[in-house]
């Protein structure tokens, strides 16, 4: 029994170097653009909850709060700002931004066997 386990902690590592998938380089790059994407609107998510209790905390702290609910709150800004960058990294991550690049690829490699 004791051979036993004691075989499996040698012979598993083995196997699992010998069933190591090789990875499509494009798609793995495409993988990683596409969870970098998740972790930046998880953290967008994160910092806009930090930014809207820090203002709703400062105006609860103010003498006259209601000067401060006619204006627009700050918190609004970096959030559109922000939220311009994740729309980028959208376009980034899950459109095919190569389409252009390999029509035009294409495109010369048929002029030039015409």
């Amino acid at each position: 029994m004791r051979f036993e386990v004691f075989a499996l902690f040698i012979i598993k590592p083995k196997i699992k170097i010998m069933e190591k998938e090789i990875k499509d380089p494009e798609l793995w790059k495409r993988a990683q653009k596409r969870a970098a994407f998740k972790y930046h609107v998880l953290i967008y998510f994160i910092m806009n909850i930090f930014f809207w209790t820090v203002w709703y905390l400062s105006l609860k702290n103010t003498p006259s709060p209601i000067t401060h609910i006619e204006k627009i709150p700050w918190p609004v800004w970096p959030m559109v700002g922000w939220g311009i960058g994740i729309f980028f990294h959208y376009l980034a991550a899950y459109k095919n931004q190569n389409s252009l690049a390999e029509k035009e690829y294409n495109k010369l490699k048929n002029n030039r066997n015409n």
